[in-house]
Formats: structure tokens, C-alpha cells, sequence
């Protein structure tokens, strides 16, 4: 843009930005206020040391704990409705899937009137919005979390372990550095595991901000995902997932 900024002024303009956005690229950024990317990365040191924002790999975000589960309503937005139809799109007539209660996945639930004799199995609420007759809707049962509006637990993991799915879709809280997938709640790591034991393929839906960040809890190396959908569009990173025979789904925002 032609429009040059002061420094704070440059600073105040991204936390707007990341106000309506939540999340933000380096690059994006160093294109828009037409600076290097490393004075845009000087500009995430200090707003993260003003407690301002979370650096994330490639990028900024707004400052969240990652203990803390955002609630589900900030997060369905067109940015996770977009993963959701990408990853629709992997989903055949007459499979049986699991599908995992997120902000990511529980979109996936609105793209599924064009598929025939689904059986679904999910631990979402937001299963109730399928209006097809023709599917067949299983939920888990368990204790719900308050803010994330699945079901967790024993008895959810239970159901899990009764089933064999052609899909599971997943998502995930941070991906470390030496490819480990994590999650915040604890509950949800043993569903996530069973949902991955009782699949022949498993699908995990990671934006491009998830990438080197850490959740509290391990669930488990990101080999045993067989296909990734992604904004992602760092080289490195397709690289190594190309190297690690991980599908990769691109998703264009």
C-alpha cells in the first residue's frame, strides 16, 4: 500500500488488524505496509512483550492461552468453513466417519447433503444441524465441556472403540517443532487416539498458525495421519510433509 506509517502507528494498525482477523502472516503484513518481513517480525517482539499478541510460526496471532479453549462461536468463521470443504470433499458415498467436535470440524456437518448413507459418528452437538434424513447419526454420549459443546470421556471414548471407520476427522491445538500433534483437554487426547486406532484413514484439519506451537497433552507423531488439510504455504513444511508421505489438501483463503 502507498500509505506510509510510523512505527506505532504501524503497531496500533496490526492489533486492528488482528482484532477482525485473529490471526495474521509475516508476509502478509510486510506486503501490505510495504516493509521487510523482519521489521515486521521486530513489530510481533515488542507487541508480544506488550502481552499483545502470540507469536506463531510465520506469523501473530491474538493473544489466547493455550490452555484455554476459545469459545466455539468466535471461531465459525469462512476461514474454518473453507477447511470444511476441503476436507468434504475426501468423504465418499456409504462411508462411515468420525468426526470430532471442533471449530474446524463441526462445519464439516453443513457439507453433507450431497452424500448418500452416511453413518457419522461424533461427539458434536452440532450434529443435530443435519437436515439429510438419508444419513445415519450417532452420537457418543459422555460429559460435555463447557465451552467446546462436545462430549468427553469415558464413556465417549467407549462409543469410539465399538466402531470401525472408513475417515476420521480431527483436528488439533499445536503441531511441534518435531512433528507431534498436541491437544489442550485431556479428556480428548484418549478420543482422539481411538478414533486414529479404529480408522483406515484419518484426516487432521491445521491451520497454518498451529505449526510450531505447543498444546499440554501428546497425541500422537504426525505420521500416523495419513492426510493433512492446510493454509499452509510455507516450501519447508510441504517439503517435509511430502517427505514423510503425509497427503497434503491445500486450502486457499
Amino acid at each position: 500500500m502507498d500509505q506510509k506509517y510510523f512505527v506505532d502507528e504501524r503497531r496500533n494498525k496490526i492489533i486492528e488488524i488482528l482484532n477482525k482477523k485473529r490471526r495474521v502472516k509475516t508476509k502478509e503484513l510486510a506486503a501490505y505496509f510495504s516493509v521487510t518481513e523482519d521489521l515486521i517480525r521486530k513489530d510481533f517482539n515488542f507487541l508480544e512483550k506488550k502481552g499483545l499478541i502470540t507469536k506463531v510460526y510465520g506469523g501473530g496471532i491474538l493473544k489466547t492461552k493455550m490452555s484455554e479453549v476459545t469459545p466455539f462461536q468466535e471461531k465459525m468463521n469462512d476461514h474454518n468453513l473453507q477447511f470444511a470443504r476441503e476436507a468434504s470433499k475426501l468423504i465418499e458415498d456409504g462411508d462411515t466417519i468420525f468426526i470430532e467436535s471442533s471449530s474446524f470440524t463441526d462445519p464439516i456437518f453443513g457439507c453433507l447433503d450431497t452424500f448418500n448413507n452416511l453413518t457419522i459418528v461424533t461427539n458434536s452437538f452440532h450434529a443435530t444441524s443435519l437436515s439429510n434424513k438419508t444419513h445415519k447419526v450417532i452420537h457418543t454420549g459422555g460429559v460435555i465441556h463447557p465451552e467446546d459443546r462436545g462430549s468427553y470421556g469415558r464413556i465417549a471414548t467407549l462409543c469410539v472403540e465399538q466402531f470401525y471407520f472408513d475417515k476420521c476427522f480431527l483436528s488439533l491445538t499445536g503441531l511441534t517443532p518435531d512433528w507431534k500433534v498436541t491437544a489442550v483437554i485431556d479428556d480428548d487426547v484418549t478420543l482422539k487416539q481411538a478414533a486414529l486406532k479404529h480408522s483406515k484413514k484419518s484426516i487432521m484439519l491445521i491451520s497454518w498458525d498451529k505449526f510450531h506451537r505447543h498444546g499440554i497433552y501428546h497425541v500422537c507423531s504426525l505420521e500416523e495421519i495419513d492426510t493433512i488439510v492446510s493454509d499452509v504455504d510455507d516450501q519447508e513444511v510441504i517439503s517435509n510433509l511430502k517427505s514423510k508421505n503425509i497427503n497434503l489438501v491445500p486450502v486457499s483463503l
